[in-house]
């Protein structure tokens, strides 16, 4: 993926094309190692991925929540910090405010309550997270049933046969998956909590974004 803000919404305009009868995991994973290999695409994909929320189509928003959950499972803060500072997790509760497509509104609710939890909840660098989930929780939302074994990110399945030399710091995928891509193994205990040498949260993160209002007391 060639390094301009084009390029960026071509490559995620492609892996959530309404033409598409699944995930177009290539796509997905390409867009994955040039967010890691060019961290300052971080900005222009998670803009895209947010534009793709807001279509009318379900299965463009389906595609486009699959695409977003491979990147924050396999990129790193500068990637959350983008889905933070561009409130994408705005638009997500929005979507589910809306009463949008079940499946849709299903797969947010299990994203948020994965996130809130790995992310560490209020006091959490990206309390962000937390704060998208806590206001559909106390809107009334039911949040489905966690399975008590299900890993907190989904780590998709391989799609085609060639082997890339494994990121460091990645674990083994799941049984069954085959052999794995480069760095796409299952999140390492502690995923999501600070790393090394970041230490309390960057300027700015103190309060709730636009829209969300003050925590609730007691947070």
């Amino acid at each position: 993926m060639a390094s301009s803000s084009a390029s960026a919404t071509v490559a995620v305009e492609k892996a959530t094309s309404d033409l598409l009868l699944g995930p177009d995991w290539t796509t997905n994973m390409e867009i994955c190692d040039s967010v890691n290999s060019l961290h300052w695409q971080a900005k222009d994909v998670v803009k895209a991925v947010k534009k793709r929320l807001q279509h009318k189509s379900p299965r463009v928003q389906q595609l486009a929540l699959t695409l977003l959950e491979t990147l924050v499972k396999n990129c790193g803060d500068y990637l959350h910090h983008q889905v933070a500072e561009k409130n994408v997790l705005g638009e997500m509760v929005k979507i589910v405010k809306k009463k949008a497509d079940m499946q849709v509104r299903d797969k947010i609710l299990v994203m948020l309550d994965s996130w809130q939890q790995v992310f560490g909840g209020p006091e959490g660098k990206y309390p962000q997270y937390y704060w998208a989930y806590d206001e559909l929780r106390r809107s009334g939302v039911e949040f489905p049933r966690r399975s008590p074994d299900a890993s907190p990110i989904i780590t998709p399945p391989v799609s085609h046969p060639t082997l890339r030399q494994p990121q460091v710091g990645y674990g083994a995928p799941h049984a069954g998956y085959g052999a794995p891509q480069a760095g796409y193994g299952v999140p390492q205990a502690g995923y999501g909590a600070p790393q090394a040498g970041y230490g309390a949260p960057q300027a700015g993160y103190g309060a709730p974004p636009a829209g969300y209002g003050a925590p609730p007391a007691g947070y």
